[in-house]
């Protein structure tokens, strides 16, 4: 019981910031969607598509082996290889764009070559953010987290409503605010981390350093290319979207997406890194019973709390997006009313899926990755032959993230299950 207590105690903390960054977000997109276009907004998904899939390899998935460090002196060297690969991954942005748009693949050719000096600030400021979040949940740093997600919303929102009014409103002015939204919480969480780090450069020790790269090999081997195809299978959509139907449907994608997925990438995910927390802490003590009691409490409170945002997007959204948001937006009802049991899905299945790297059995994810990019390559060819209307395009994308969600929930319960059997 003073478990359960203690757990959502720290999710109370983390939900208290990301709820109020949900509240922030929500008020301002009304405000974005009348001083900007669909265009212009469609624009800026496409930027971020390349950042956000950039961001989920940047230190090569060491941040993961926060949750399992068992030293602080471990944990340190974690840090400084994080810093590192980031560094490092984060340079291979200015390539990868140039080729991106230089060749016009899949739709980037809209993107000017300039905003590369904002995808590598963006990229770098995202990734140190997730670093550095990683690092304070290990440390149970919940007030600080909850604090940075309401400064990053709050900067990322009022920058883009403000430059939109004093200035000419422009792509320009959404990327300035990505920037200052991936930078303006950085440095706080970075502080304490550094802070904390009982190394110097006197102390470093290179064998050490190797020791532990060595040690979690894991998670540059097996789960950073799982990841990074997973991340590609969320993100793929917004180019291939732009490719097939131009910048004003991306606009209308990615703004019904973010809006349906607010509960999971808010809420949902800050209950997910206070489950992955006590659950590694289960795992580490040997406590299995333990672990797998919690993995179906957290999965039943995700499930009852996901049904609220899922009728209601099913019932309102079709309705309600023009008057709020603009007549000119009133086609995001439709494809938010679309979207949402696919998020439903992953608001109930994400949350829990680290518990693969936990257990030491990514292996899995990979599996389940590589399946559902198959599905999206298939999917690509057929819209491409079949010459699909959006909607045709969106149908057929939510049946394959339901069906892989499905199938990702089957392949936890059974690595969960298995887990405890063995323990008996």
């Amino acid at each position: 019981m003073t478990d359960d207590i203690s757990f959502f105690n720290k999710v109370f903390i983390l939900v208290r910031g990301t709820l109020g960054a949900s509240l922030i977000s929500l008020i301002s997109i009304p405000l974005i969607t009348r001083l900007y276009s669909a265009e212009q907004i469609g624009t800026l998904g496409l930027l971020m598509s390349l950042v956000l899939f950039w961001s989920s390899f940047q230190t090569l998935r060491y941040d993961s082996a926060f949750f399992i460090a068992k030293t602080k002196s471990e944990i340190d060297y974690l840090v400084v290889i994080c810093i590192t690969c980031l560094l490092l991954i984060t340079s291979l942005v200015i390539p990868t764009y140039y080729i991106l748009v230089s060749n016009n693949i899949l739709g980037f050719g809209i993107l000017p070559n300039n905003y590369i000096i904002g995808a590598v600030l963006i990229s770098l400021g995202l990734g140190g953010f997730l670093l550095f979040q990683n690092y304070n949940i290990r440390q149970s740093n919940f007030k600080l987290i909850s604090r940075a997600v309401i400064i990053r919303s709050l900067g990322k929102e009022l920058s883009k409503i403000l430059f939109g009014y004093i200035f000419i409103p422009s792509v320009l002015w959404l990327v300035v605010g990505e920037v200052i939204s991936a930078w303006s919480s950085v440095n706080a969480m970075g502080y304490t981390a550094v802070r904390k780090m009982g190394l110097s450069f006197k102390t470093f020790s290179k064998r050490k350093f190797m020791f532990v790269l060595k040690k979690h090999k894991m998670f540059p081997t097996i789960e950073m290319p799982s990841t990074a195809i997973n991340k590609f299978n969320s993100i793929i959509p917004t180019p291939m979207v732009a490719y097939f139907f131009g910048p004003k449907e991306v606009g209308f994608f990615v703004l019904a997406q973010g809006i349906v997925s607010l509960p999971n990438s808010k809420v949902a995910k800050a209950i997910g890194d206070v489950f992955n927390m006590q659950f590694a802490d289960y795992v580490r003590a040997n406590k299995h019973f333990e672990a797998r009691s919690l993995f179906y409490k957290t999965m039943k409170k995700l499930f009852l709390f996901g049904l609220f945002p899922l009728f209601g997007t099913l019932s309102f959204a079709p309705y309600l997006a023009g008057p709020i948001l603009g007549q000119d937006w009133q086609e995001v009802g439709i494809y938010m009313a679309y979207f949402s049991p696919w998020l439903f899905c992953a608001l109930l299945v994400s949350p829990l899926s680290r518990i693969l790297s936990i257990y030491g059995v990514v292996k899995y994810k990979l599996y389940y990755d590589v399946l559902t990019l198959i599905f999206l390559v298939v999917l690509f060819g057929i819209t491409e032959y079949l010459e699909f209307e959006i909607y045709e395009f969106i149908i057929a994308f939510v049946l394959i993230g339901i069906a892989s969600y499905i199938v990702y929930g089957i392949i936890l319960v059974q690595v969960i299950e298995k887990k405890v059997l063995t323990c008996r």
